[in-house]
């Protein structure tokens, strides 16, 4: 029989904590199974010892005697789970082909219950944990690599042998946005680039020089904005200063859907005077006004790289053991058409006003 897995470290046990908190043990069982009959003053300091000794109370213990719990567990941002609503369904469905339940906690910038949701998950046995937050700084995800549990980020910022990233080919994205301009005849084409903190999976500026150079087009310095302010500042600055602008590539949806708004702001047409491309295909992204063209992400392909991940080995059935790239494909709406002033462009416009 294999060793049973320790969630505590250096001999951490439910004695330790009552120690330190200067109670009796049936004191510290009452406080973390929430009964009403330990006092308030008592609780945190209870709670205080917890956290200082980083202490789990194993309550799966027996049933982890073969180091085994069958258990993965999905955070994920509200913004995130909102913007992409069949994305907890299809994990869901990856864990359970693969024979495992799965345990699903949501987080916001302003979450206080974040400590607990990481609490339970290591209480509750979990083998790996995928991560999909706007920005890591929002998840303190030290405590899941302390006790050994795998993890998988979005875009990890670290380099961790523990930390697997779900791989997506953003430079295809940049490509196929930069083309996808070029083809409609669009030149005068600018980036604007999503928050520096962000961990979501934005294109990078970086990509779109690359995409711009490859089929031989030149990008102005100022045509390259980060977006990293609430209001609509930056991106009406854009707008403001270049007037032979006539088409943007934007890192995300996100991005994209505030673009619209700077660009009604300035009484201006999406896409008569400016053409907007997104990456991502969130749920807002077809019933934006107009319409946003994007560059889907498949969201199945995600749910099933991330399982894949996560799962050990032997476990899998038909889930890669290595990161094979998400599928991405042009999704073309009302936001994208020839530019402003071209022969196209005038005939499109004078059909478009005929019906």
């Amino acid at each position: 029989m294999a060793r049973q897995r320790s969630l505590n470290k250096d001999g951490v046990d439910i004695h330790s904590v009552a120690k330190a908190a200067r109670v009796s043990t049936a004191t510290v069982s009452r406080t973390i199974n929430g009964k009403e009959s330990v006092s308030p003053k008592l609780r945190k300091r209870v709670w205080r010892a917890i956290e200082k000794l980083d202490y789990v109370q194993n309550s799966h213990a027996r049933s982890l005697s073969s180091a085994r719990s069958k258990l993965l567990g999905l955070i994920i941002s509200e913004s995130i789970g909102s913007s992409f609503i069949h994305l907890m369904h299809h994990f869901e469905d990856a864990a359970f082909l693969n024979g495992y339940d799965l345990l699903i906690g949501t987080v916001n910038a302003t979450s206080r219950g974040t400590d607990i949701l990481i609490r339970q998950m290591i209480q509750r046995g979990v083998e790996g944990v995928a991560v999909l937050t706007n920005s890591i700084e929002q998840l303190p995800i030290d405590p899941f690599l302390r006790h050994g549990i795998r993890l998988i980020l979005l875009q990890p910022r670290q380099t961790n042998p523990q930390i697997d990233a779900i791989c997506l080919d953003l430079k295809d994205a940049a490509d196929r946005s930069v083309q996808h301009f070029a083809v409609l005849g669009h030149r005068e084409i600018a980036f604007v680039g999503g928050h520096p903190n962000s961990t979501f999976p934005e294109i990078s500026s970086s990509s779109f020089l690359a995409a711009m150079n490859k089929i031989g087009l030149e990008v102005r310095p100022n045509r390259i904005v980060r977006d990293d302010c609430d209001d609509l500042r930056v991106l009406e600055n854009l707008l403001e200063r270049d007037t032979i602008l006539t088409a943007i590539v934007c890192s995300n949806d996100v991005v994209a859907l505030k673009m619209l708004r700077a660009i009604e702001a300035k009484n201006l047409e999406v896409p008569g005077d400016i053409s907007i491309i997104g990456f991502g295909d969130v749920y807002l992204a077809r019933h934006a006004h107009p319409p946003l063209t994007t560059i889907r992400m498949s969201q199945k392909d995600l749910a099933m790289q991330a399982i894949g991940l996560l799962c050990p080995v032997k476990q899998h059935k038909g889930y890669p053991t290595k990161a094979n790239a998400i599928n991405l494909s042009l999704t073309v709406r009302q936001s994208t058409a020839f530019p402003r002033n071209s022969v196209l462009n005038q005939r499109f416009g004078a059909i478009r006003s005929i019906r």
